[in-house]
């Protein structure tokens, strides 16, 4: 490994993030929900409703004919007093006295409207009916205090108190839940950002490049499959090739990119057979090997597809085509001779499939007989170039053993998908096979558009000289 994982801001993959955080819309979600519904559980467990019943007192002193005004600062000034008899022990003990209870343990608070002489008792209890009889109590009481302090005043009642129907302390969860909601979202999609960027895979080409062992021979842009309407909604599964019309322009020139340089390097070692594999599956393997092998073809080459991965056959369904029991690699291995017979012309891409249509359980033995050395050696005769698709090295040892029969090998590698330790483990060894390691194919990869070079037009013989010497 060339450098350890360091997080690099040229490194970041924000649409790999942004992808992330979609994919894991539901966990977002459930955590919102979640932490939502064990604040609102905890809240209501914890809540003890308090209930209030409240009377208002014109203080007035004796002697003013009922004119509560005649002298405000006197009556203003004994509003005041009486708000400290009704809260005082004294009065507490004749509340429980009266109701016949140890204690009275309610919250007992006076308010005096401002610039009047209006007061203001409100007792509250957790039980409605306490509240109640509690402010009846002090009601009853408040003279045998206040005449302790002074005989000249008088309370006259203007609003009686009642029995309260409702807390006075409701539950108000909204703005709470809300709250709660948002930050539970917020903190899930930080977890998931925080993976997303500390995922030991490959984020972009410069990731790569740094943490690669190979060498980098260019990036393939992510590719939708389906790009019409009828396509889309039916969602056929085809592969993206670049001689379909309706493919993108930047994967086509990517690829083009990838073949010339593949080509150059093939010329330039005078070798002809080329394996394509990838480390684990879904890298999109056998998708490169058909565009390699149709560029290659329309230059007016004679190019062979080659399918060696005998457990699971693909190449047929990329090109759409019928392979019969009594053709294919395992009859043309026994019949040398008459090779043609299980070679198939495909018109359209002007290119020859050699396909496999069986499953062989020990296709070691099958790879390292003499029959299959006979029979690349004759497709190296007759070929000018042969791309042969493997298994992805993750799931048998075929890859391996195919990298001692071939010329050279390429490893494509999916942008942000296998762990790099692993990728490195599977390019030393291709190192250590026989065929020449060519280097490693970004694969899917979302970049910004005109940030790669590698979609230039220039395919001049100096940018494929500097590709060889860097």
């Amino acid at each position: 490994m060339k450098e350890k994982n360091k997080i690099r801001l040229d490194e970041l993959d924000f649409i790999g993030i942004a992808k992330d955080l979609i994919q894991n819309m539901w966990m977002i979600l459930m955590a919102a929900a979640a932490c939502t519904i064990l604040l609102t559980s905890f809240m209501k467990l914890t809540h003890e409703e308090q209930f209030s019943s409240s009377v208002t007192f014109a203080v007035m002193a004796k002697g003013t004919n009922g004119n509560a005004y005649a002298s405000l600062s006197t009556t203003t000034a004994m509003a005041d007093v009486f708000g400290k008899v009704f809260q005082s022990d004294i009065m507490r003990r004749k509340v429980a006295d009266e109701l016949e209870i140890a204690s009275f343990d309610g919250k007992i608070t006076t308010n005096i409207v401002n610039e009047t002489n209006l007061l203001q008792l409100t007792v509250t209890t957790k039980d409605p009916k306490e509240a109640y009889f509690g402010v009846q109590a002090i009601m009853n009481n408040y003279t045998d205090v206040a005449d302790y302090l002074f005989g000249n005043a008088v309370l006259e009642v203007l609003k009686a108190p009642q029995i309260s129907m409702a807390p006075s302390n409701p539950l108000n969860l909204y703005d709470t839940q809300k709250m709660v909601f948002l930050g539970g979202s917020g903190l899930m999609m930080l977890l998931i950002v925080f993976f997303s960027i500390t995922r030991n895979t490959v984020k972009n080409k410069k990731n790569a490049m740094r943490r690669l062992d190979g060498k980098y021979l260019g990036t393939a842009p992510h590719e939708m499959k389906n790009r019409t309407i009828k396509s889309m909604i039916h969602k056929y599964n085809k592969a993206v090739l670049v001689s379909n019309p309706i493919c993108g322009f930047r994967f086509a020139q990517a690829l083009q990119k990838l073949t010339i340089r593949i080509e150059y390097h093939l010329k330039k070692k005078k070798k002809n057979m080329l394996m394509v594999t990838s480390y684990a599956e879904n890298e999109g393997k056998t998708t490169m090997t058909a565009n390699i092998a149709i560029n290659l073809a329309a230059k007016g080459y004679r190019v062979l597809v080659m399918e060696l991965d005998l457990k699971r056959s693909a190449i047929y369904k990329v090109f759409e085509q019928k392979i019969g029991k009594e053709s294919g690699v395992l009859q043309a291995m026994d019949d040398i001779e008459n090779l043609e017979k299980y070679i198939v012309y495909d018109e359209k891409e002007k290119l020859y499939l050699l396909m496999n249509h069986s499953y062989v359980k020990e296709s070691q033995d099958i790879l390292t007989s003499e029959k299959m050395i006979r029979l690349l050696e004759k497709l190296r005769e007759v070929m000018d170039y042969v791309i042969i698709d493997t298994p992805p090295m993750q799931v048998s040892s075929d890859a391996e053993i195919i990298s001692s029969l071939v010329d050279a090998s390429v490893l494509v590698v999916r942008q942000d998908w296998v762990d790099v330790r692993d990728i490195n483990d599977g390019i030393d060894l291709l190192k250590q096979g026989k065929s020449d390691f060519i280097g490693y194919i970004l694969n899917n990869a979302y970049e910004k558009r005109g940030k790669e070079h590698d979609f230039g037009y220039s395919y001049s013989s100096k940018s494929e000289l500097d590709y060889e010497r860097s």
